[in-house]
């Protein structure tokens, strides 16, 4: 302990540092969520806050003995009459103890972030029109680049053929309608989705689910799609992130839970799509695939809505049904689409 008795001083100050700056933003979200009139999430942001509060005054308590004896090694090895922890013990068992607390109140604070912060949310969620007259969404509903990147790489395929259903058409809806961060749980805008219904009604007049009722080596057995071994990972992975999710509504879980589910279950769908876009090389597979790709996208955008919803009106048994119903229909078109593709 002598070698690393500065050390493990000089972290003890800085957990004590970074809880006490936590607990200013703690505060302040606590202050905000008292001006609304959901007395339930305030109780909720009260309680989890308590929590932290109590465990940084046991640290801080600790601390102040540990620095009143100058952090003495004398003092730091003696056994204690009594069997109990001594001051630095106890400082190490509740510092271990306050990471889940504080995740627990981020959880509340991401479910709830659109309510809570409102008025920013509602400056980003701003339409702006760009001087070439396309609309574009604010950052709080877009992709990061890296998600995005695939979509761009795979559009440069079809650039010179002007194909009406390349992936330029997944790009501008699927990185809307499979956006990975559900903590936004932001709606899409009315322009973004009726452009996506224009170009589905495009594919020959039908709607995607029409297009993908028999498997694509009966249609065209010269055109069979082989389906690689990520696509296989990511649908398997699909599979078992909407089973799980839909066990932790089943459970009664609470939105912290079920809403980190529902995030993981758009993100492995958006992965399928990205991968399934990259690897279709021939040009009347890939129109079909894209089509139900971007019915895939409508339903992932459908579960994120829905998980908004459930989240703002928890626990509203109404709105965790029509979550639950929701994630069945997802289910239902993923084993339909990945039954397509053998």
């Amino acid at each position: 302990m002598e070698a690393n008795l500065s050390a493990i001083r000089s972290a003890a100050d800085r957990v004590e540092e970074s809880l006490r700056a936590f607990l200013d933003f703690a505060h302040g979200v606590r202050g905000t969520a008292c001006n609304l009139s959901d007395t339930n999430l305030q109780a909720r942001i009260r309680d989890q806050l308590q929590t932290i509060s109590n465990a940084y005054q046991i640290l801080l308590g600790t601390k102040e003995s540990l620095d009143s004896c100058k952090w003495s090694l004398e003092v730091l090895v003696t056994d204690k009459v009594q069997n109990s922890p001594d001051d630095l013990e106890r400082f190490v068992m509740v510092a271990r103890m306050v990471p889940e607390d504080i995740k627990r109140f981020a959880s509340i604070v991401i479910a709830n972030g659109k309510l809570l912060f409102k008025q920013n949310c509602e400056k980003e969620d701003t339409l702006q029109m760009t001087p070439n007259g396309q609309l574009k969404l604010a950052k709080c509903i877009q992709l990061p680049q890296r998600e995005i990147e695939p979509y761009e790489r795979s559009t440069s395929f079809n650039q010179r053929k002007e194909n009406e259903h390349s992936p330029e058409l997944l790009k501008k809806n699927g990185t809307v309608m499979c956006e990975p961060k559900l903590s936004n749980l932001e709606e899409t805008e009315k322009p973004i989705s009726e452009g996506r219904l224009d170009e589905n009604k495009n594919l020959e007049g039908q709607n995607p689910s029409s297009l993908i009722l028999q498997p694509l080596s009966q249609q065209n057995p010269e055109k069979r799609f082989q389906l690689s071994e990520h696509c296989r990972l990511y649908f398997g992975a699909l599979f078992k992130a909407i089973s799980v999710f839909n066990h932790s509504l089943i459970n009664g879980q609470p939105p912290e839970i079920f809403i980190t589910q529902s995030k993981l279950v758009i993100m492995v769908g958006q992965k399928l799509v990205d991968t399934l876009c990259k690897e279709t090389q021939e040009r009347d597979v890939r129109n079909e695939i894209l089509c139900g790709s971007s019915h895939l996208c409508s339903l992932l955008k459908n579960l994120a809505l829905a998980t908004k919803h459930a989240v703002l009106k928890y626990p509203s048994p109404a709105a965790l049904g029509h979550l639950q119903a929701e994630a069945q229909k997802l289910e239902q078109h993923t084993r339909q689409f990945r039954g397509t593709l053998e």
